[in-house]
């Protein structure tokens, strides 16, 4: 039971204070991102020195597990079981948020938030805010486009979300596992919406995507997992011409060096072999006149262990 003490000192997350973190002119919250909000459970406070020592203590530990550190192998048979997990319980219940809810989200008293560490009562609350962002980036960025194609669609919750926010555009989902395909189907056969999904090996893709004219392209929490050998898939989207790329992933470039938690992360996502690279590639496509740029931005918000950043581009 919390004592009146810890009840007095929970903030909650309001519209005005989550809009703060997508800075863009003239951007409000869209009605389903309000929706979400209202429905999260947002208390939060900052934490204590002892609580913040505690996080260090278990965020050490953590970095010393040799388990943390796979190769692509190890990688495929991990996606395997997790995405295998998602599929019967989907071919079980049926698709929804839940049953499309990866399993790493498993909960947490800590988050970070604006480059610090905040204590929550709600230990599910960094998927909460997760629905919430992915709602607000999704209208922003993706309603003007007649078709979404997701690369590393995992088990499908970002499919499910877009086509609940988007009935009539064309969804797709890629990745390296069949389960994921299979859910992304389920997804289509069960709304009788424009969903299914295709196999592709990020590491040996094809020289173009097979995309239509007026369609976006995006990775949330995907490119994270090959490191700095993304080259040939930004080649073959660079090929594809989509109107707009969009990733939602962790961005080591972006993290402060002079910060603790930031230090942290980076360590981590180096030892996880995380995307490396990838902002500076973009860099040097947009000096070569290939891309533009619209938003390099990190919002500040994520889970305990790291944090995701919001690019968008497209070819010129």
């Amino acid at each position: 039971m919390e004592s009146i003490a810890e009840t007095t000192l929970w903030r909650r997350i309001t519209p005005e204070l989550f809009s703060s973190l997508f800075s863009v002119e003239g951007q409000t919250l869209f009605p389903s991102t309000l929706r979400a909000l209202e429905k999260a459970d947002t208390r939060f406070r900052e934490a204590s020195q002892a609580e913040y020592e505690r996080h260090l203590l278990n965020y050490f530990a953590l970095l010393q597990r040799e388990e943390i550190i796979r190769d692509t192998a190890q990688n495929y048979e991990a996606w395997l079981r997790g995405w295998t997990l998602n599929l019967n319980e989907i071919l079980a219940a049926g698709p929804s948020a839940e049953t499309c809810k990866p399993k790493y989200f498993r909960g947490s008293e800590f988050l970070r938030w604006r480059k610090g560490l905040v204590v929550t009562p709600n230990p599910q609350l960094e998927h909460d805010l997760f629905v919430v962002a992915r709602h607000q980036i999704f209208n922003y960025w993706l309603r003007d486009y007649s078709a979404v194609h997701e690369l590393g669609c995992g088990s499908c919750g970002n499919l499910w979300l877009l086509q609940e926010i988007f009935p009539d555009k064309t969804i797709r989902g890629y990745d390296w596992v069949e389960p994921s395909c299979k859910i992304a189907s389920e997804i289509g056969r069960h709304t009788g919406r424009d969903v299914a999904g295709a196999r592709l090996n990020f590491l040996e893709p094809p020289a173009k995507l097979a995309i239509e004219p007026n369609a976006a392209v995006i990775s949330i929490h995907a490119l994270e997992q090959i490191g700095d050998q993304f080259g040939p898939l930004l080649q073959s989207i660079l090929n594809s011409k989509p109107a707009l790329v969009l990733h939602y992933e962790p961005i080591l470039d972006l993290y402060d060096p002079a910060n603790v938690l930031d230090a942290l992360a980076r360590w981590y996502s180096e030892k996880r072999r995380y995307l490396k690279g990838f902002l500076p590639a973009l860099h040097k496509l947009r000096d070569e006149g290939k891309i533009e740029i619209l938003q390099e931005h990190r919002p500040g918000l994520g889970g305990i262990l790291h944090e995701m950043s919001l690019i968008v581009w497209r070819p010129i």
